[in-house]
């Protein structure tokens, strides 16, 4: 087994010793509010009714949509509501609201020792059916990542014309500093590891290199989990360089056109959290409906792992781990630096979800639409060597046409530009508008 380690190092840095917490389970809530959109695409139509009553891992919601998948009862109980709310991404969906019965009844679970000798495409399917997706707040399915749907795009590259999938990276490292939760898989998982690498190289059918990407204190969790695999490489990586793209350009070499994703190049890159789940579902029958996330901020002290229900409201998550409403001024969920603020503690937890920021005046940085004080410095940080603060002002003063259109398509939405900007602009959210404002299809889903 071919092993080389090396880092892919930037100035961010995460907490220490996160990656070493215990992972504590919140109880289940009396209520769950189960959003019928947890994923990228159209939100899945409801398979129930006020009164029906579900075991869990029933499935409640499903869809066709190419970005989106199936949804499952978190717990048994009744259906009290089915009505629409505010989402935690923005805008409204439709949410089931389940009364747990707390008698832990599930569905029987279709079990499947076998599944390495199952066509990719026969998983995939089950995996959509079961509700597995990658990461982030809006995650898309499995096969979304390695079959992009194909769009009018600059680069017009046909779906056949993709070149095959020859590296296969596994990431045991967080997208953004002050989160653990991808971190700690690689022991809270640890058994699991092994089986769940060799079951996406199946997957992706990738027959060249696989590379683990984990904190560097992680190297001997990292070279258990190769075990068992020919040609592995093992790296570290530092924000911005955890985000996909980033690292498999740092990685392969190979360049990412403008609004593509790494399957452009070859290369698909999967999180191991994702990796451990689509394991559990296919050789399990085990749907999605639980997750680990991190629990941070300064109104947390310690920073927590949790190992929570989807559907469980913020608020059970603040009573569990005794944090006093009163002391908070902001709810964010995801990483502090592209995570999403949030209106309400009544937010439930979702799947894509890795973790859950509380934070109290102290430390909120203000952030206006101040003037740019052409300092240069988001220019200088800009992994993908744009420029920042002219986007920003064409934002800003709505100068927007399809002249511009390329350069905003090329963001990743790192957040660099506001985290290191000194008129604290608020810099990644123009790009995001920009990107609605000019129909930007998100990244990773296009070709």
């Amino acid at each position: 087994m071919k092993k080389s380690f090396f880092s892919l190092n930037a100035p961010l840095k995460t907490i220490k010793g996160m990656d070493a917490l215990p992972v504590n389970e919140v109880p289940v809530p009396a209520r769950l509010i189960v959003f019928m959109k947890q994923h990228y695409g159209k939100g899945c139509i409801p398979l129930v009714k006020k009164g029906d009553r579900v075991k869990q891992g029933q499935t409640i919601g499903s869809t066709e949509n190419f970005a989106a998948v199936d949804i499952h009862a978190p717990a048994s109980g009744e259906i009290t509501d089915i009505l629409q709310l505010p989402n935690p991404y923005g805008g409204n969906s439709t949410a089931v609201i389940i009364e747990n019965d707390f008698r832990d009844e599930r569905i029987e679970r279709n079990t499947d020792p076998d599944y390495l000798e199952r066509e990719p495409r026969e998983l995939f399917y089950k995996l959509r059916r079961l509700g597995v997706t990658g990461i982030n707040l809006e995650p898309i399915p499995l096969d979304t990542i390695a079959y992009p749907i194909s769009t009018e795009s600059d680069h017009k590259l046909a779906l056949e014309e993709l070149p095959p999938i020859d590296r296969l990276i596994i990431t045991a490292v967080d997208e953004e500093p002050m989160m653990a939760s991808c971190e700690n898989s690689l022991s809270y998982y640890r058994d699991q590891v092994p089986d769940a690498v060799n079951l996406m190289k199946h997957l992706y059918e990738v027959n060249g290199t696989v590379t683990i990407a984990a904190p560097a204190t992680k190297y001997d969790k990292a070279t258990e989990a190769a075990k068992g695999t020919a040609d592995v490489q093992i790296v570290s990586a530092r924000y911005p360089n955890t985000l996909p793209e980033l690292m498999a350009m740092k990685i392969t070499g190979r360049e990412i056109p403008a609004s593509g994703s790494p399957r452009m190049a070859g290369v698909v890159v999967i999180p191991l959290r994702t990796a451990v789940h689509a394991l559990r579902a296919v050789r399990d029958g085990d749907p999605v409906t639980k997750i680990i996330v991190t629990f941070a901020g300064d109104a947390v002290k310690p920073p927590r792992l949790l190992k929570a229900t989807i559907g469980t409201p913020i608020r059970e998550v603040l009573h569990f781990c005794d944090v006093k409403e009163s002391s908070l001024a902001r709810l964010v969920l995801g990483g502090p630096i592209r995570g999403k603020a949030q209106f309400s503690l009544d937010i439930p937890v979702v799947k894509g979800a890795c973790a859950i920021q509380v934070m109290t005046h102290k430390t909120i940085t203000p952030v206006a639409e101040n003037n740019c004080i052409n300092c240069g410095s988001c220019v200088e940080h800009c992994p993908v060597n744009l420029q920042p603060n002219i986007l920003s002002r064409h934002m800003q003063f709505f100068n927007l046409d399809n002249k511009i259109r390329k350069q905003f398509t090329a963001c990743i939405e790192c957040g660099m530009c506001g985290y290191v900007c000194p008129a604290r602009r608020p810099m990644l959210q123009y790009m995001q508008n920009a990107k609605v404002a000019l129909n930007i299809p998100r990244r990773g889903i296009i070709i």
